[in-house]
C-alpha cells in the first residue's frame, strides 16, 4: 500500500538494566556481574505513514525467547494497535548481560524478574516512541567499516577441519579463514521534518558483541558507538543497533576496541551527512513461520571437543544429555522482513553464519538491506550447510547449537521471498 501522508516518526529509550550480581550469559558457565559498566536497555524507532505503522525495538541482551517476545508485542498491539508483523524485536547479542533463554549449563539461569522487566521496557519505549510522534523524513544508505571483524572458524592444516580462534594453540595461529567477512554498515537516519533536528538512527554491523568483554553488566560496542554519534548529533537521538550475521564474526583480537568504536562513529556520522532524505515512504511488514527440524542427537561429538577445546567437555557432555532426552524433531520460529521505502531489515532467529546473510542482501530488490539475526526468536547458531562437514563449536549438539543440517539456507530462501514480495507490494 502506498503512503497516504506524510512521514511521522518517535523514538524513545526504556532502561532495563539488571542489578550486579546477576549471572552473565556469555562464556559455557555463568559468572556473576561484578558491577556496572554501561546500562542496558530497549531502543525503539516508531514510524507511521497514513496506510502503515511500524515499530523497530533493538535490545542490549544476547538474545529473546518467542513466547517472550510474543508477549510484549501482544501487549503493544492491544495498547497501541501495531500489529506484531509490524514490530521487530532484535538482540544485539551482547555476552555482558543476563540470561533470556537457555543457553549452558545444568542450573537455570533465567531470571524471571529480569525478564518481565524487559518486556516492560520493550512496552515502555514504544509506548514513549508513539507519544513523540512528529513530522519526520527518513534517509538510508550504507557505508564500509573494515579491519575488524574476522571470520573466527580458521581451516587447520590442508583439509576441512576448522577449529575457532580460541582454541587455537600459538603455533597454529597461522590458518585460513573457513567463511567471509562482512563490512558494511547499513544505514536507517530518521530526523524531523521541521528542524533536521535527528531522532534516530537504525544501524546494523555484522560482528559479535563482545569487543570489551569486562565481567561486568554492559551493553558494548553499539553503546560505545551511539556515545561517539553523541558526541556530534546530541545524547537525545536514539541509536537502534541490530546485529548482522555475526554467528561465526569475532572481533580480530589484533585491533584496537577503542579504536573500532571511533572508526564506526566516523563512519556513520560521514553516512549521515552525505543522505537524501524523503517527507514519503512506504512502510511494509511482514512475518512468517517456519519449523526447522532439530539434529540428531545420538551421538556425544567427545573426539572433537576433546581435541579442541578440552576444558569444556564435561559441560558439553551435559548439554547432550540434555538434548538426548528431548522428545521434539522439530521447531517452529519465525522469520521477519520490514521495509521503509528502499531500507529493508530480515529478520532471522538465531546466530546466523555470515556467508548466508550475504546471500541475503545479494539476493534482496532493496537498496539497502540488513540482515538482524536474533530477532524475535532464540533457535541458536544457524550454520551454513558446508560447515556442518567441518566442526567447530558452532555445529557441536549444545542447546545453544541444536538446528539441523540445511536451515540456514531454507530461511535464507523464505527470507529473499518475503523481501521480493514486499518490495512488489509498495
Amino acid at each position: 500500500m502506498s503512503p497516504t501522508t506524510e512521514l511521522r516518526a518517535g523514538a524513545a529509550r526504556a532502561d532495563m538494566t539488571p542489578p550486579a550480581g546477576t549471572p552473565l550469559c556469555g562464556g559455557w558457565w555463568p559468572v556473576a556481574a561484578k558491577g556496572i559498566k554501561t546500562p542496558l536497555q530497549a531502543h525503539a524507532l516508531v514510524l507511521d505513514n497514513g496506510a502503515a505503522r511500524l515499530a523497530f525495538v533493538g535490545l542490549d541482551l544476547i538474545a529473546i525467547r518467542a513466547k517472550d517476545a510474543d508477549a510484549a508485542k501482544a501487549r503493544i498491539e492491544k495498547k497501541l494497535g501495531i500489529p506484531r508483523e509490524n514490530i521487530l524485536a532484535s538482540c544485539s547479542h551482547i555476552h555482558d548481560g543476563p540470561y533470556m533463554a537457555p543457553l549452558m549449563g545444568k542450573v537455570d539461569c533465567i531470571r524471571p524478574e529480569v525478564v518481565a522487566r524487559v518486556m516492560d521496557a520493550i512496552v515502555e519505549a514504544v509506548t514513549e516512541a508513539c507519544g513523540r510522534m512528529v513530522p519526520a523524513e527518513v534517509g538510508w544508505g550504507a557505508t564500509e567499516v573494515r579491519g575488524y571483524g574476522e571470520n573466527r572458524r580458521r581451516f587447520v592444516g590442508d583439509g576441512e577441519d576448522v577449529w575457532n580462534t580460541w582454541c587455537l594453540p600459538v603455533e597454529m595461529a597461522a590458518t585460513r579463514p573457513a567463511g567471509p567477512v562482512d563490512d558494511a554498515l547499513p544505514l536507517l537516519a530518521v530526523r524531523d521534518r521541521r528542524t533536521h533536528r535527528p531522532l534516530a538512527l537504525l544501524w546494523n554491523y555484522t560482528l559479535h558483541a563482545h569487543s570489551f568483554w569486562s565481567g561486568h553488566i554492559s551493553a558494548d560496542y553499539p553503546y560505545y558507538t551511539w556515545q561517539e554519534v553523541a558526541k556530534a548529533l546530541g545524547e537525545d537521538v536514539v541509536m537502534v543497533f541490530t546485529a548482522g550475521a555475526c554467528g561465526d564474526i569475532n572481533r580480530d583480537s589484533g585491533t584496537d576496541a577503542g579504536a573500532m568504536v571511533r572508526d564506526m562513529g566516523r563512519a556513520i556520522l560521514d553516512l549521515y551527512g552525505r543522505l537524501e532524505f524523503t517527507s514519503k515512504a512506504a512502510l511494509r511488514g511482514r512475518i512468517e513461520p517456519m519449523e526447522l527440524a532439530l539434529r540428531d542427537f545420538s551421538v556425544f561429538q567427545e573426539a572433537e571437543i576433546r581435541r579442541k577445546q578440552p576444558e569444556v567437555v564435561e559441560v558439553a557432555r551435559e548439554e547432550w544429555e540434555v538434548l538426548r532426552a528431548w522428545k521434539e524433531k522439530t521447531v517452529r520460529t519465525t522469520v521477519h522482513a520490514m521495509a521503509v521505502g528502499d531500507f529493508a531489515v530480515a529478520g532471522s532467529p538465531g546466530e546466523y553464519f555470515c556467508a548466508l546473510g550475504l546471500d541475503i542482501k545479494k539476493r534482496s530488490p532493496f537498496a539497502v538491506t540488513a540482515v538482524a539475526e536474533l530477532s524475535d526468536d532464540y533457535v541458536g547458531y544457524i550454520p551454513t550447510d558446508r560447515a556442518f562437514d567441518q566442526g567447530g563449536y558452532e555445529v557441536w549438539n549444545l542447546r545453544s547449537s541444536k538446528v539441523a543440517r540445511g536451515s540456514g539456507e531454507k530461511i535464507a530462501d523464505k527470507l529473499a521471498e518475503m523481501l521480493r514480495a514486499i518490495h512488489k507490494a509498495r
